[in-house]
């Protein structure tokens, strides 16, 4: 007799993990650790069409709002692809 199990909704998301996004994260927490940063600011969405967002403390918020600017139009840009 076989068995059905039903997956939860983590529980498929966790089979299809998105090694670009885990090693893009990896890459940034090494960089952190060895002190390369002075604020980071995430941005993220969720495959249920969530968003995320926060940020840390810097120590000049105008260059970390600047690099999320960059970020924007560079996203743009990908989008119009």
């Amino acid at each position: 007799m076989t068995t059905l199990k039903l997956k939860t909704q983590e529980e498929a998301w966790r089979e299809s993990v998105d090694t670009e996004i885990v090693g893009l994260m990896e890459e940034m927490l090494a960089q952190a650790k060895n002190g390369e940063f002075d604020g980071i600011a995430i941005a993220a969405s969720r495959k249920d069409g969530q968003t995320f967002h926060s940020w840390s403390s810097s120590s000049d918020f105008a260059r970390l709002a600047g690099a999320i600017s960059r970020l924007q139009y560079r996203l743009m840009l990908k989008q119009d692809d």
